[in-house]
């Protein structure tokens, strides 16, 4: 369930780029996850698995990580992973680990790494088949460098090096916990995809024909494209037994499971299991912040950037986003849940639904729907999916914008893989009466796939209870704009294959700090909301508790 939180003053902050909270992530080598606003986590479906789960609940230590530890002083961190025995991080938090220098930042990382090769457990072969790195160049002029590992041209899960190089040459940090040998007994899998995909889904309990193959390539990673969204590809992986084959699998089942799956590419065995879903050219007539009369004011007619729809659009589709009502719960935009336009013209294209203030007894401020009267959200589902699309696209400008500039080249959802916004999801899922089933009220979600794969937002109905108001969660602006920034945090936290690696729950808090604060921030830099020097004045969710601290 959503809970609004106090959040401390953003005031201080002011003045620092936002960016730079998860360019301390990426330093750090944090492993980042898609996440649901405030602490309610669906719990049914099947479980996460890993196969090595025992392994890293033993933190292992060697004499050559004592030894550097030691070298680099009192504020030195020399993390090892459990698996593979090698670093997953190598830092002086007080300081660098070389001096400045003008040598490529590749080369200043890789002479380190060879340095400690006792640490490392790379030779020079090993390194040489690294090949070029990805170097993503933050503000200030940081390298961020990483080599992704292979065999035989087959990706290994999780095996990479990762180090980041200040402008003037110095080595900040080195991650990734790489494999001192990516070796495997075989390169060709006994299990075909489909067949692969046939195990998952039931592992997952999916019922029906398995989906048709749309697009597959012969190269090393085998790599194939089913008809309902579904992906199967090679990968290495290490873990209890050595390095095998694997069938790295990715499968939609349900509104609120998006299955990331392993499985043994010889005996089919499921080797980890993970469910990527977690909790937490026009105009419209629009909320700044939410439907109330203060202190976003009205809704006022705005117009739409060019670069938000094509040239005389039909529904809510454009470059970015893609808003449809998933009232069902299918996660299939049927004829009935897009929207159309109000007015239609060769000049302008309007989306004019006016909000209609519903109000009852519990409520005390607008509400958009009310469970007593269960088919009433249809009131404001147009409204709403216009007030999403204007949310989605703003952020989506700010976050690439100077000076935060998260761009397409960077992991923003543009063109090949727009946002996938769901409003209104599972308005009309209780039984056979309209209204929402008890899973469908009370929070929202983002589920991010990797880059090139659009991600899934669901914006639920709020039903009053405590602080909170029979509402929208589309309507208020900070619940979408910390949905959206679990997007931007899944795609530059990732793990080898481009998933988000905030996995664990200290890693998996910060995920959602981040969502908090580059919502709330973004919203009091607009004056959206009121904020001074005075703690806990800033608060998520504040048209959906209705200005209470507690929903």
């Amino acid at each position: 369930m959503i809970a609004p939180r106090r959040i401390r003053s953003v005031a201080p902050f002011a003045g620092w780029s936002p960016l730079v909270v998860l360019v301390l992530a990426l330093l750090l080598g944090l492993p980042a996850v898609a996440g649901a606003v405030g602490a309610g986590e669906r719990r049914e479906g099947q479980s996460g698995f890993d196969q090595r789960a025992a392994a890293r609940a033993v933190a292992p230590s060697t004499a050559a990580a004592r030894q550097l530890r030691a070298s680099l002083g009192p504020q030195a961190t020399v993390q090892l992973d459990p698996v593979t025995g090698t670093p997953r991080e190598v830092a002086k938090l007080d300081g660098f680990l070389s001096g400045p220098s003008s040598d490529p930042p590749a080369t200043i990382a890789l002479r380190y790494v060879a340095r400690h090769a006792d640490l490392f457990r790379l030779d020079a072969a090993d390194l040489a088949a690294l090949g070029t790195p990805t170097d993503l160049v933050s503000l200030g002029g940081t390298h961020h460098l990483r080599w992704l590992q292979r065999e035989d041209g087959v990706p290994v899960l999780g095996g990479e090096l990762r180090a980041h190089v200040t402008a003037d040459g110095r080595l900040l940090s080195v991650q990734g916990s790489p494999l001192p040998s990516t070796a495997v007994p075989t390169t060709t899998p006994a299990l075909a995809p489909s067949a692969a995909l046939g195990r998952v889904r039931r592992d997952a309990g999916l019922r029906g024909a398995l989906p048709a193959v749309r697009a597959s390539s012969g190269g090393a990673t085998r790599a194939t494209r089913f008809a309902d969204g579904s992906r199967a590809g090679l990968v290495v992986f290490a873990g209890a037994g050595g390095n095998r084959l694997a069938w790295q699998v990715s499968a939609p089942a349900d509104a609120t499971h998006d299955y990331r799956y392993v499985l043994d590419a010889t005996s089919g065995a499921v080797l980890e299991r993970k469910n990527l879903v977690r909790y937490a050219a026009g105009e419209g007539e629009v909320w700044e912040l939410a439907p109330t009369s203060a202190p976003g004011g009205g809704a006022t007619l705005q117009p739409f950037p060019d670069s938000w729809l094509p040239d005389d659009p039909e529904t809510l589709s454009g470059p970015n986003a893609h808003v449809f009502s998933d009232v069902n719960d299918d996660d299939v935009a049927q004829p009935d849940e897009e929207v159309a336009p109000s007015r239609a013209s060769g000049v302008l294209t309007s989306w004019l639904f006016p909000f209609t203030s519903l109000f009852d007894g519990i409520c005390g401020a607008a509400c958009s729907w009310l469970p007593s009267l269960p088919d009433s959200w249809q009131d404001n589902r147009a409204q709403n999916a216009t007030q999403v699309f204007w949310y989605v696209n703003r952020f989506h400008d700010h976050l690439a914008a100077d000076p935060i500039d998260f761009t397409a080249a960077d992991g923003n959802f543009e063109t090949s893989d727009p946002v996938q916004a769901q409003n209104d999801d599972g308005a009309a899922t209780n039984g056979d009466q309209t209204g929402p089933d008890a899973n469908h009220v009370n929070n929202a979600n983002m589920a991010t796939l990797p880059d090139g794969q659009s991600p899934k937002m669901q914006m639920y109905l709020f039903r009053a209870g405590g602080s909170l108001i029979d509402g929208n969660g589309g309507d208020d602006a900070s619940v979408v704009y910390h949905e959206y920034t679990h997007g931007l945090s899944n795609r530059l936290i990732t793990d080898a294959q481009g998933y988000g690696a905030l996995d664990d729950q200290q890693s998996g808090a910060m995920g959602e700090a981040w969502s908090d604060w580059y919502s709330l921030d973004y919203l009091v830099d607009e004056d959206e909301i009121a904020d001074d020097a005075t703690p806990g004045q800033v608060l998520l969710g504040s048209y959906l508790s209705n200005g209470a601290p507690g929903g």
